[in-house]
């Protein structure tokens, strides 16, 4: 029988044989790439971190003209987050381009370096062991495009310039000292702030620098948006050539710069160079305690802070109640906020202001504003032009309310809608303890302000007989939602303020309903009080009490005018507080920030401490204590 192989027939075992052949190239690749790397299992945990056992060039190779340098570690490493971690000073404008190879690493620059410039290389933070993630320690990589490695050092501390925290998100910046300010050039140097607040610039030029430190929102290493904090010194830095501790890669050499700039193979014991250049081993005493002592010499403190916003913007402008309207600014104006109502005529408004003063509130007084369903304003502020300088300005306001139907039982009470019901009445009291104090002021605030207050319906009755005190009924100018009750507080009780029903009207004829607020008195045998006798202080200056470690805010404080040795703070609670020292320069009564475009340091505070170092202030009930503070011995 004879077989017949027809041209369709040929097409069709072609096109199989192609399928097939493309199926066992695909399976090769597919296994090449699954055998690439793998994580060994079973066996203990790895904790050792990636050792960098050579790299290419050598360390502290001078003369540098490549793109690209290569790591060579004792285990197969990857990257982690290598863009956020990865360190380079001096700084790049452009990215380092990793590529993990293994157990080499390269590393290719994109950026153009710069000629005779000593560049440091740190990855410690940015490459870990494949197997459990351990970050490599003390990865370093230095060389230079010149002739020489620098070998000047820096090295300090950033804390917060109120608290003295530590402040761990910061970088480190130097500018060369001829610079007009700092943050208008790129740095000449850099560094990542550690956990607790300490840094080294290692391998600058031994010349002058200024110094500055930036929390860098949006990693462009300039000063540039509100939310980033600063901190400056006042005068340049000089970096001062240290003793080198030198690296050792292999475990067996460490790399030493000869006078010449090339390296040579010194013996396995760790040295350090000393200020001729000259190897030195690290176990003599006198170099470790000739190290310590200069580095304590150059170390540098940075009080990083957060500066007032001086650009002045209306955040927001609403209308949330028909008796209501609000204005937010970004900071408080530079003037008084002034309001006209230009539509409808006859609607008058109250202010009132925040404690900042950032934030403006205009209650109606008269149905005329309250029943408006638009309301068209004029306000008159300030707002900062192109040089960041306050100018008048005029804005033309437009306010809707939809107006709201009373309902039944509103309409029997007669309430209008002014933005509530019934006039909620709240008592504030500014000490954390519970008692009132001799010399305190009670606080009662209105949900709205007030037109007309009854004293008669106010009452300060014991809880023991039900016999009454007297008292004085306070209102405040600019604050017309407070009132505040003064008398000379009877020690030792428990009594009860009650306000009656109708005792506060508001412009709406909104009133409050019946409320009480129980209070409580001790013996002065109860508190404990510290006097201060104040040596070498600033003039004037703020005492101010804490109890909190860790945020540090203030508890009590008392001002001190110009002239005054002592001050006292009485009735205090029994515990354990803290004190810390400012120095008022301006004379408001509060710690003020700093200003880095008028070069103006935040004011500085000092933290007290004993001769023996203790910092702790412990008090008793009925006690009274005498602290001698002498500002010049105190913490800086």
């Amino acid at each position: 029988m004879e077989y017949y192989i027809t041209f369709a027939d040929m097409v069709l075992r072609v096109v199989r044989l192609s399928y097939a052949l493309v199926a066992l190239l695909l399976c090769a690749l597919l296994s090449v790439r699954c055998a690439r790397v793998m994580t060994p299992e079973g066996g203990p945990k790895d904790e050792n971190p990636p050792r960098l056992v050579r790299t290419k060039p050598e360390p502290f190779t001078v003369n540098f003209t490549g793109s690209e340098i290569r790591l060579f570690f004792d285990e197969t490493v990857t990257t982690k987050e290598f863009q956020k971690f990865v360190e380079v000073s001096p700084p790049l404008r452009y990215p380092l381009i990793p590529t993990d190879r293994g157990k080499s690493l390269a590393l290719r620059f994109t950026d153009t370096l710069l000629p005779n410039t000593t560049y440091r290389v740190d990855v410690s933070q940015a490459i870990v062991d494949l197997s459990e993630g351990n970050k490599a320690m003390d990865c370093v990589y230095v060389f230079s495009t010149g002739g020489r490695i620098d070998s000047g050092l820096v090295v300090g501390a950033v804390r917060d310039a109120f608290t003295h925290n530590p402040v761990d998100n910061a970088t480190v910046q130097l500018y060369v000292a001829d610079a007009q300010k700092e943050l208008d050039d790129f740095p000449a140097a850099a560094a990542r702030v550690k956990a607790d607040g300490t840094f080294r610039l290692e391998n600058v030029r031994e010349n002058a620098f200024r110094v500055a430190a930036l929390v860098d929102a949006n990693a462009n290493k300039k000063y540039d948006l509100p939310s980033e904090r600063i901190a400056f010194l006042d005068t340049a830095v000089l970096a001062l050539r240290m003793p080198r501790f030198v690296d050792t890669l292999g475990g067996s050499d460490s790399v030493k710069l000869s006078r010449g700039g090339v390296p040579e193979r010194l013996d396995g014991r760790d040295s350090v160079f000393t200020a001729e250049g000259e190897v030195a081993e690290m176990g003599s005493d006198t170099i470790r305690k000739e190290y310590k002592e200069q580095n304590d010499a150059a170390r540098v403190v940075l009080n990083m802070f957060s500066e007032e916003s001086t650009t002045q913007t209306l955040l927001k402008r609403e209308r949330p109640t028909a008796g209501m309207v609000q204005f937010v600014y970004s900071s408080p104006p530079a003037g008084r906020v002034q309001v006209e109502v230009v539509a409808p005529v006859g609607a008058n408004f109250i202010e009132e202001h925040s404690k900042r003063g950032d934030t403006v509130l205009l209650w109606a007084q008269n149905p005329i504003a309250w029943d408006a369903d638009t309301l068209f304003l004029l306000v008159r502020s300030f707002r900062n032009d192109s040089l960041n300088v306050p100018r008048p300005w005029v804005d033309t306001v437009r306010l809707g309310y939809r107006q709201k139907k009373l309902g039944e039982k509103q309409a029997e009470k007669g309430v209008a809608d002014t933005g509530g019901e019934r006039l909620k009445l709240e008592m504030l009291r500014a000490e954390r303890s519970s008692a009132i104090k001799p010399g305190d002021t009670l606080i009662i605030r209105t949900q709205q302000p007030y037109a007309s207050v009854d004293r008669a319906k106010f009452r300060l009755i014991s809880s023991a007989d039900t016999s009454e005190y007297p008292f004085t009924l306070v209102q405040f100018e600019g604050r017309p939602r407070d009132l505040g009750i003064t008398t000379h507080w009877p020690i030792d009780s428990s009594f009860i303020v009650v306000v009656d029903r109708g005792a506060v009207r508001s412009f709406g004829n909104n009133a409050n309903d019946s409320t009480a607020f129980p209070l409580r008195t001790y013996r002065p045998s109860n508190y404990s009080a510290l006097h201060f006798t104040l040596v070498n202080v600033p003039d004037p200056c703020i005492l101010q009490l804490y109890t909190d470690t860790k945020e540090r805010k203030t508890v009590r404080q008392v001002v001190v005018p110009r002239g005054e040795t002592k001050a006292s703070i009485m009735y205090l609670d029994p515990g354990t507080y803290y004190l810390r020292v400012v120095d008022d320069r301006n004379g408001d009564g509060r710690w003020t920030t700093g200003d880095f475009a008028r070069r103006r340091q935040p004011e500085a505070v000092r933290y007290y401490t004993t001769e023996k170092g203790e910092s702790e202030i412990k008090t008793r009930a009925n006690w009274e204590y005498d602290i001698s503070v002498d500002y010049s011995k105190l913490e800086e």
